[in-house]
């Protein structure tokens, strides 16, 4: 019987080269081979393959959760801050000792904003109710609440009826503010005459004038006495409760009257009372002083206030103006509640002018009816914040997330919603004000145009990785690629590969991210999902380019921050620790706080 030998079986060979990263969308056996469908612990090499990621130690520890963490530079110098409880500390890779703590007003998340402009530069953080300023002095930062701008709210007041011109917005920061009159003269006394014997002028009533008021004479229906001057200054020599003598200075003889004058000619003279917009907060002269000022020929100097009575501020003595100037400057505190806070916890914020110096922008406020606020400071000055600097953001009543700068717009993205945009653009426009003098201002303002975009921000995972602005979503990590306000591709998902296990953690509003290098990186509950700047892939299914993709895992980070080639990070509560990741190779490299790292490659499923 004749046996039949099968034939040689032919080798089938597979070749496994230029590795991309992981791929969680598809079954194993549809994933492509130059990806992983469980990749752990790579990252690419200046090729573009996979090699293991370096670990990360622990540098310190505090003994409670870590709230914040900021890192920033002065001059030549970097710093580094974090805050604890309701301590902000600053600390170096060796050094966390609390020869400099600063008490905050309270725990939590805070803005950390260092800002620029002509007049001054430097770190703040937002402390619920305050700014506080860090301050480098001798290479160490000091800390301490800014001073805010008062703002000079109205000139050309009248003393007694009030009006003016509005000259600039309260400050939501400080109840603070400063306001101008012009001191014109008003109608003292009634039916004055004068005796040309005695140089004195008699009213018929009192006239409440005392010595070195200054007064003016004014024709009326009667004639002027000879020796005075139409609207002429001149000052109270003598008086008793109906008559007074003048002389042309505070000192000076007798004014000469040479005729005796009719009923019918007018005195005149300036206020001791002023009317303020608000009541003045006398509760604490000392910590909310309240203070005046005149202006005459030789400069501005301080005038003696006698009493305060609501709204109305008494000096204790008549100053004339210079001409048609404003002479009296009253600065106080008004009574009423504080409006800080609107500011103050704010959670999100973003540097944007496309015309000027920096302005500060911030959003996400945890007082409830505030959410959908975006409030801005002046044009380079972080310690003013008038109150019509604001936006109204979309009507729904959902949370703003954050901002992104996109071109000449910054992008409001709110959280998701299926009933509104979520995406809003923030430009820079002019309006037309109607002052009180009938004169048109132009204003320069803000507003904001919706898109057309329904996908929203979950937490405040947000960055910029090359010039493209990536935040996310609950279905995944979006980049922001149009500014047509009507475009339907405002957003595109960029984050295919991933966006199974990414989307499927808990709790992903608590995640963070960061930019590192050419990364875009996503820390959630111990792992981390990566987005490669340097390799994208043009997907014909979505019409558009996605990343690709790497994950990593035991990275217990919070809170996360990075600068020149470093990752610094905050530990879960099972640490409580400020950690860094290793730059260099060395025998601890490879080790997340010695415990070895594990890494993976795992080859798609194949018919070999």
């Amino acid at each position: 019987m004749k046996i039949a030998v099968p034939s040689t079986p032919t080798p089938n060979t597979t070749t496994y080269d230029k590795l991309k990263g992981v791929d969680y969308s598809v079954d194993a056996s549809q994933v492509d081979k130059r990806r992983t469908p469980d990749g752990t612990n790579f990252i690419p090499d200046d090729g573009g393959n996979p090699e293991k990621r370096k670990g990360w130690e622990v540098l310190h520890t505090a003994g409670t959760k870590f709230d914040n963490l900021w890192t920033f530079s002065i001059g030549d110098q970097r710093y580094k801050l974090c805050t604890f409880g309701t301590t902000l500390r600053e600390f170096t890779d060796d050094d966390f000792s609390d020869t400099n703590d600063y008490t905050l007003s309270s725990a939590g998340k805070k803005i950390g904003v260092y800002s620029q402009s002509p007049s001054d530069t430097g770190f703040y953080i937002f402390d619920d109710t305050k700014i506080v300023k860090a301050t480098p002095v001798g290479g160490v930062l000091t800390f301490a609440e800014i001073d805010y701008y008062s703002p000079l709210v109205i000139i050309a007041r009248d003393p007694r009826t009030g009006g003016g011109t509005l000259y600039e917005n309260i400050n939501k920061m400080t109840r603070e503010r400063k306001e101008r009159f012009l001191n014109s003269p008003a109608i003292v006394g009634s039916s004055w005459s004068a005796v040309a014997a005695t140089d004195t002028l008699t009213s018929a009533t009192a006239h409440t004038l005392v010595v070195d008021d200054p007064v003016q004479i004014d024709v009326g229906t009667g004639a002027l006495p000879g020796g005075l001057e139409v609207s002429k200054t001149y000052y109270v020599k003598t008086a008793t409760s109906t008559d007074i003598t003048l002389s042309e200075t505070v000192g000076g003889g007798t004014v000469n009257i040479t005729s005796t004058g009719t009923t019918g000619f007018f005195v005149k003279t300036y206020s001791l009372t002023f009317l303020c917009t608000a009541s003045v907060d006398t509760s604490d002269a000392v910590n909310k002083p309240y203070t005046a000022t005149y202006t005459d020929l030789t400069g501005v100097h301080t005038a003696t206030i006698s009493s305060v009575t609501g709204a109305t501020v008494t000096l204790s003595k008549r100053y004339a103006p210079i001409g048609a100037e404003d002479n009296i400057e009253i600065s106080y505190f008004a009574t009423g509640s504080n409006t800080n806070e609107q500011i103050c916890k704010c959670r999100s914020w973003a540097r944007y002018n496309p015309r000027a110096v920096d302005q500060i922008f911030v959003t996400s406020c945890d007082l409830t009816g505030y959410g959908q606020y975006v409030f801005y400071s002046d044009s380079g000055d972080i310690s003013y914040w008038p109150d019509q600097n604001y936006v109204y953001i979309g009507g729904s009543g959902t949370t703003i997330k954050g901002f992104r700068n996109v071109g000449e717009s910054l992008a409001v993205i709110k959280e998701d919603n299926s009933n509104e945009a979520t995406i809003f653009f923030l430009y820079q426009t002019t309006i037309n004000v109607n002052n009180s003098d009938g004169t048109i201002s132009t204003v320069d303002t803000f507003a904001s145009k919706q898109t057309s975009a329904g996908v929203g921000a979950v937490g405040s995972v947000m960055g910029v990785l090359g010039d493209e602005p990536l935040f996310l979503s609950s279905t995944g990590i979006y980049g922001i690629t149009s500014i047509n306000y009507t475009s339907e591709k405002v957003v595109r998902n960029r984050s295919k590969f991933i966006n199974p296990r990414l989307t499927a953690e808990l709790n992903l509003d608590n995640a963070v991210s960061c930019v590192w290098k050419d990364y875009f990186m996503v820390f959630v509950n111990g792992h981390v999902y990566i987005l490669d700047g340097k390799q994208k892939f043009s997907d014909s299914k979505l019409g558009t380019y996605v990343y690709e993709c790497y994950f990593w895992d035991n990275v217990p980070a919070e809170h996360v921050i990075t600068f020149d080639g470093e990752i610094y990070f905050t530990g879960t509560a099972d640490t409580y620790s400020i950690c860094k990741f290793y730059t260099s190779d060395s025998s601890s490299s490879y080790n997340d706080n010695g415990e070895a790292i594990v890494a993976t490659w795992s080859t798609p499923s194949d018919n070999d």
